[in-house]
């Protein structure tokens, strides 16, 4: 493919899709040899917690997207001074907002770690301990943030997927490792949680190298909370729907088939998540440029950089469930007999998968414009899917749980988002934003 045929350039999603390539293949080495290494319960509290991570994130409140936005703004607004400098002021006054998120992950670590020595039952220790985990990853994951937003904000899109390559390669090789060598879940979780770490650091040093002004790693102000909670909070409401209808399946299996059964689902959907994100990279590289191209008044330039970068995600989608969905599974059998894969509802995960790549795309570009009419419609998303997973999930199982999820996702977010970025597509060939940015 020519560059000329993508008006944002292919650099982005080449360094993207290396990025989803190893994680890919990583996450499928290190899941198979968790799965494979450590008991079903063990296994099923390691990817728990994974699950559970969605929700931890949601203590970034939305400030991620919103910073990626006000800092490709203030990058590209057209006025006299340092656009770098501008974009780095943006960016820590972000990054302040984020750490009430860090400081309230910590206390509520502390909570749980408190907790698991307290109470009896099985069941409810073995959620604690996933909650735990997921914590504890969540705090290096939101810190890393910060330098993420910077770099994307400023064009440097690639150097951020380059760096993640290297500390997701560093995650999956020590968790593989260390299923392998010790069998224990506590030797595991603590190498996922010192991978993470690793690649927040890893970031900040690529930040530091590429903006060298760039030394901010947050400092609570409320002034600047208050601020960033203005702008994000319509975003927020976008992502706890988005977590109430892919990550509501997790702890509703857990309750009701228990958590030893759940390590091979969660797999799998790990696996369609990282598909789904490899397709997403497409959307996510070319969010600033899109903003750049609106801020410079470029706007048929902006609607045929969305218009290709929609009808490319609908191709891969489209090719991305018949392998995900036939493919994947015969491959299990054949090369991995012993993979426990069983009770993975792989077709209907799939078409889920296919249907928020191209959801998640539209509504990438419709809030990029400077629109968030997401809000209602994704929370509404949320709470069918709530209903359809608990209800489906007890008779019919994970099969349920995942069909519950699929069908709240085409029959109420999936149509609103195709009508909004309709809307967003006729603004730009009128000659009209999205709104204020």
């Amino acid at each position: 493919m020519r560059a000329g045929l993508w008006p944002g350039g292919l650099r982005g999603p080449l360094v993207g899709w290396l990025y989803l390539s190893v994680a890919a293949i990583g996450g499928l080495v290190s899941g198979a040899t968790v799965l494979q290494n450590l008991d079903r319960s063990s296994a099923g509290i390691f990817f728990l917690a994974q699950g559970y991570l969605a929700f931890v994130l949601l203590f970034d409140v939305g400030l991620y997207v919103t910073g990626v936005r006000e800092i490709a703004f203030a990058f590209a607004r057209p006025v006299s001074g340092s656009a770098g400098r501008r974009a780095l002021v943006v960016a820590s006054r972000f990054a302040n907002a984020r750490s009430f998120g860090v400081l309230a992950l910590l206390v509520a670590a502390i909570l749980l770690g408190g907790s698991l020595a307290l109470v009896e039952g099985a069941r409810l220790r073995e959620q604690l301990a996933a909650l735990l985990i997921s914590c504890l990853v969540g705090i290096p994951s939101l810190i890393a943030f910060n330098h993420q937003a910077a770099l994307e904000g400023t064009g440097r899109y690639h150097l951020d997927r380059l760096s993640a390559t290297a500390g997701t390669a560093l995650n999956s090789g020590l968790i593989s490792v260390a299923a392998l060598a010790s069998h224990d879940l506590l030797v595991v979780s603590a190498c996922w949680i010192g991978a993470v770490i690793a690649v927040s650091v890893l970031k900040f040093i690529v930040l530091r190298a590429s903006v060298p002004r760039a030394s901010f790693i947050g400092r609570p102000s409320i002034r600047d909370l208050r601020s960033a909670l203005r702008r994000s909070g319509s975003i927020f409401a976008v992502q706890l729907g988005g977590v109430m209808t892919k990550g509501v399946q997790f702890p509703i299996i857990s309750a009701t088939q228990g958590v030893a059964g759940i390590g091979p689902y969660i797999f799998a959907v790990r696996i369609a998540g990282t598909i789904d994100s490899a397709i997403a990279v497409l959307g996510g590289a070319q969010r600033a440029t899109f903003v750049h191209h609106i801020s410079g008044g470029r706007l048929q330039e902006a609607r045929t950089l969305a218009l290709t970068t929609v009808g490319l995600v609908g191709v891969l989608a489209a090719i991305a469930f018949l392998l995900f969905g036939f493919a994947l599974p015969a491959l299990a059998r054949r090369f991995a007999p012993g993979l426990p894969l069983d009770g993975a509802p792989f077709l209907i995960i799939a078409a889920d998968m296919a249907i928020l790549c191209v959801a998640g795309t539209m509504s990438l570009f419709v809030i990029a414009s400077g629109r968030n009419p997401f809000a209602r419609i994704v929370l509404l998303n949320g709470a069918v899917s709530i209903l359809a997973v608990s209800a489906l999930t007890p008779r019919f199982g994970m099969a349920g749980a995942a069909t519950g999820q699929m069908l709240a996702t085409l029959f109420v977010s999936g149509w609103f988002n195709s009508l909004e970025f309709a809307k967003t597509i006729r603004g730009l060939k009128r000659g009209v934003d999205g709104g204020e940015i």
